[in-house]
């Protein structure tokens, strides 16, 4: 059990160091996280949420899937390694730029059609 513990607290650490995902609750982090996780992954990192309940309780424990739970937790941890913050930073801004672009073409393409349309050009 001791090593799923440790595959969980380093799942903790790159969901930090990586995504940016701070507090208390590893299953809230996790659920956070998951939106942008492909769907191998989110399907392991649910498997991981969904036993850390049962892993708190000594006779509970003793059900879960261990194997299976720990080629879950390799699966997000390479998955979380091979995140890279400043690459998901520059994403984002030029996602929020290519949209506001997109915009500002379309408004000034709108303004351009009702000029013309009313024969103020």
């Amino acid at each position: 059990m001791d090593g799923f513990e440790t595959q969980m607290n380093r799942v903790s650490d790159l969901l930090e160091e990586k995504m940016g995902l701070t507090g208390d609750d590893m299953t809230g982090r996790l659920r956070k996280a998951a939106r942008h996780m492909p769907r191998h992954v989110r399907r392991r990192a649910r498997m991981l949420t969904d036993s850390l309940a049962l892993a708190q309780h000594p006779k509970l424990r003793l059900t879960l899937d261990m194997p299976a739970l720990g080629s879950a937790a390799r699966v997000v941890t390479q998955w979380l390694e091979s995140v890279d913050p400043a690459e998901r930073r520059k994403d984002l801004v030029l996602g929020i730029l290519a949209s506001l672009s997109f915009n500002l073409i379309a408004v000034f393409t709108l303004v351009l059609v009702v000029l013309h349309w009313r024969g103020l050009l």
